[in-house]
């Protein structure tokens, strides 16, 4: 007897394309941990990963008509996080660029170290 997996990934893109936000709620709890860990290894700042990861399920919501037609939206939703991701990046280099921005290593340790826990606890 196989057991049901119990995230059914393309029943949720159809109901999420039906405008479920159930649906998306389950999709977004699913991928979520995974999306913010990956873009905080870019980022190395907890603050602009939280900000890329809602940005990133945003589009899905925008998107969702399209997501029907998606092969293997794991690989497309990184994809996703990763474009917003460096544009977050090149977009904070020319704010620091204008701004002589001062050094913000400070405000990251915090983060840091519970990146260290994420990946002790994986």
């Amino acid at each position: 007897m196989a057991i049901q997996p119990a995230y059914k990934e393309r029943e949720f893109l159809l109901q999420i394309a039906e405008g479920s936000e159930q649906a998306f709620t389950r999709v977004f709890d699913y991928y979520r941990p995974n999306i913010y860990s990956t873009v905080l290894r870019m980022t190395g700042d907890c603050t602009l990963s939280e900000e890329i990861v809602q940005d990133t399920f945003l589009k899905v919501w925008i998107k969702r008509q399209t997501l029907p037609k998606i092969q293997n939206f794991a690989a497309w939703l990184y994809i996703v996080a990763q474009n917003h991701t460096y544009t977050a990046l090149r977009k904070s280099k020319r704010e620091k660029g204008q701004s002589g921005a001062m050094d913000s290593s400070i405000e990251l340790l915090p983060c840091v170290s519970a990146l260290n826990i994420l990946n002790e606890k994986e």
